[in-house]
């Protein structure tokens, strides 16, 4: 399984699975943990009208397997390697469709961090 401890012990390995250095990744991943718990509370805002229709409380449901700091990884080296979300789920040792949904959930948060980023630069 791969995880970011294991990952970074290997700079170079690090650098092609995911296309940065193991100080930039941790560097983003202090953005994405502060940002993130805003992004969980916006996303799962709700009308007053989907609180009448709502079977379930907001943010029920199974927790993720992974860590945020494991899903973004798993989310850079899915774009970076160019790899099927069932290869990712391999190397990550989750399902394929644990992948998929932590890659599709966590791309807004990843998008927001690089366009501030970005224009900060």
């Amino acid at each position: 399984m791969i995880t970011p401890e294991w990952l970074s012990k290997r700079p170079a390995l690090f650098k092609n699975f995911t296309g940065l250095e193991v100080s930039e990744f941790d560097s983003f991943y202090v953005q994405a943990e502060a940002n993130y718990e805003e992004y969980e509370k916006k996303k799962l805002k709700v009308t007053q009208k989907e609180k009448k229709t709502r079977k379930h409380k907001v943010g029920a449901g199974h927790p993720f397997k992974l860590p945020l700091k494991n899903r973004l990884l798993l989310l850079l080296v899915y774009y970076r390697l160019y790899i099927t979300t069932t290869l990712a789920g391999v190397l990550f040792s989750i399902d394929q469709s644990n992948a998929d949904k932590d890659i599709h959930k966590l791309e807004p948060l990843v998008k927001s961090i690089l366009t501030s980023t970005q224009q900060s630069a």
